[in-house]
């Protein structure tokens, strides 16, 4: 019989692998980020590189299959300008070479052993921060840490988003080298990103169909195998834009669909991307869609788990603005927007939740990542009230 590795042994080859590509990636994030006008890569070889060093990081990033005399890079690119104490997003065409110098170091003999070498070394050294600066912290990642930090390091961190998956279906035996077996069920992520673009487009009634098809062939799903899914999507969203609380949206003009904000806070950014944004005399209103399926009566609930989201995004639109008028969030159940939560904020609330997000950052900054046993009940890495992967060695 063929020998299967124990469980508590796969899990933890897996955790050593992913702590050292997620080392290896923030060493090189924070090594690359400090160059001011020109930033060198040198390496000893151009064949296959080793896995997860700074050169595979390089070219599995850049996208280089042959390596040439010159790597040619175009595409667009966002930028960040900052007004008179606002930023602003526009998007720019860049195209420029990376040169690839093949020369061997000369000067350097076999009897120095190295010393002269690393002595020319010295002259372009100098010492690194291990904190890195001009970080962009999101929504999302806030509210992973409000969760449970421990939570946000095996995420964030370590990269445990692929062992999340393999724990929750069922997967304990498995090689770390090994990829997950596909699936050719539809994520609900899929489903809920499709049915988020058609909200942000307002596609008409007639073109639903169309729309959803396409949106699946792009994401590789073919569309006879999954005419259920199409039917699915679009009854969803038929039934949420016939709701009292969509057509109640209809009643403002001004408003922005999908609202980028990046404010500069410290040394690090903060950003958000906010599915509606209404205008009014009186306030602004923040409206989060979410495709979650839930029973009747869930609704609050739910909306303590998004709640620091929702908070993050009142933050920014009250800095973004400089204004002390409230912020009205509003949580639509596109699946049941019967279930709609609405609360309004004071700008004192907002201020103290300033507090506690400037603590949070730094303690991410800091590498403080306690668990929170209380959330072992709703976390994915939890079972039975307990955190399955707390005795690995963390």
């Amino acid at each position: 019989e063929d020998y299967k590795v124990a469980p508590i042994v796969g899990l933890y080859n897996y955790y050593l692998k992913r702590k050292e590509l997620a080392e290896n990636k923030r060493l090189f994030y924070v090594a690359t980020t400090r160059a001011r006008d020109y930033l060198f890569l040198s390496i000893s070889k151009m064949s296959k590189p080793e896995i997860n060093s700074f050169w595979a990081l390089t070219v599995n990033g850049l996208g280089i299959k042959d390596v040439a005399e010159r790597i040619e890079l175009s595409g667009n690119l966002d930028f960040m300008k900052f007004d008179r104490d606002k930023h602003s997003i526009f998007t720019r065409q860049i195209s420029f070479g990376i040169p690839i110098v093949k020369e061997t170091m000369t000067g350097v003999s076999a009897e120095s052993n190295g010393k002269e070498f690393q002595a020319k070394l010295k002259n372009y050294s100098y010492e690194l921060s291990d904190i890195p600066k001009n970080e962009i912290f999101s929504a999302t990642r806030i509210a992973t840490y409000e969760q449970c930090p421990f939570k946000y390091k095996l995420i964030y961190e370590l990269g445990y988003a692929k062992l999340e998956k393999l724990l929750r279906e069922g997967k304990i035996f498995f090689d770390a080298e090994d990829e997950a077996e596909e699936t050719k069920d539809i994520p609900q992520n899929v489903k809920g990103s499709i049915i988020h673009r058609i909200l942000e487009k307002d596609i008409q009634e007639n073109e639903l169909s169309e729309f959803v098809k396409k949106s699946l062939e792009a994401e590789d799903f073919p569309i006879p195998e999954n005419t259920e899914t199409v039917e699915e999507i679009v009854q969803v969203v038929r039934g949420f834009k016939n709701s009292n609380e969509f057509k109640s949206l209809r009643n403002y003009d001004d408003y922005k669909n999908e609202f980028q904000i990046y404010l500069r806070q410290n040394d690090y950014f903060l950003f958000g991307i906010l599915d509606k944004l209404i205008f009014t005399k009186e306030k602004f209103i923040i409206v989060d869609y979410k495709t979650d399926s839930l029973d009747k009566g869930e609704g609050k609930e739910k909306f303590e788990h998004y709640k620091q989201q929702l908070f993050f995004y009142a933050f920014l639109v009250n800095k973004y603005f400089s204004s002390p008028k409230p912020i009205e969030l509003r949580l639509l159940f596109v699946r049941k927007p019967e279930e709609t939560i609405i609360q309004l904020l004071e700008s004192s609330i907002i201020e103290q939740y300033k507090r506690q997000l400037i603590q949070n950052i730094n303690n991410i900054q800091s590498r403080i990542f306690p668990k929170n046993k209380n959330h072992c009940r709703e976390c994915q890495f939890g079972v039975n009230g307990d955190c399955r992967l707390e005795n690995l060695g963390y």
